[in-house]
């Protein structure tokens, strides 16, 4: 017999931290390696992981500012899922920005939610909506490079001000630029 769906066992991701009796860091990493083992066997049988953005946000829920989910998020829950839609991209890219927000000064993780949501998600997005994401994506390329990535190649620093400049962004961007620049030489 073969398995068509899963049960998701946990309780609300609000009501996960008082279930793990102040073990929040530990009980994280064991929802996350029960994600990584899930994710392969899924794959593997070519099946959907029907709740994986409700492990995510568990994992978000018990330890904000876990790292390694934030970096495999966009690839577990759309380039490894079978079917992925255009729900599992704005709930991807939600998640995303929650761990942008926690850890803004995370140059490859800025980076990870910049590209997938300039390049990968607006493959999942109705047209009206992808001058948005690829905007707000080259945005996070950017501030990538700001904080010192050094793995932005030319190539892809040329690709996100093509996606500002095709959507009108690229006046906009230079005059931030300029702003920031006159401002750092009269606090100096």
């Amino acid at each position: 017999m073969k398995a068509s769906s899963d049960v998701y066992a946990l309780p609300p991701p609000e009501q996960l931290e008082l279930a793990t009796l102040g073990y929040r860091a530990a009980a994280a990493d064991l929802i996350w390696a029960y994600v990584l083992v899930s994710q392969g066997a899924h794959a593997s049988e070519r099946r959907r992981f029907d709740h994986g953005a409700r492990y995510f946000r568990s994992i978000i829920a018990l330890d904000p500012s876990f790292r390694e989910p934030y970096l495999m998020m966009d690839a577990i829950l759309t380039f490894g899922s079978v079917r992925a839609n255009e729900a599992d991209a704005r709930e991807t890219r939600e998640m995303l920005e929650i761990g942008v927000r926690t850890r803004p000064f995370d140059a490859q993780l800025v980076h990870q939610a910049g590209a997938f949501i300039a390049y990968i998600a607006p493959t999942y997005i109705p047209d009206a909506e992808r001058g948005e994401w690829e905007v707000a994506g080259a945005r996070l390329i950017a501030r990538a490079g700001e904080l010192g990535l050094r793995d932005i190649s030319a190539r892809e620093a040329m690709s996100g001000a093509t996606l500002l400049s095709r959507n009108g962004q690229i006046d906009a961007e230079n005059e931030k630029i300029e702003k920031d620049s006159s401002s750092n030489k009269t606090s100096v």
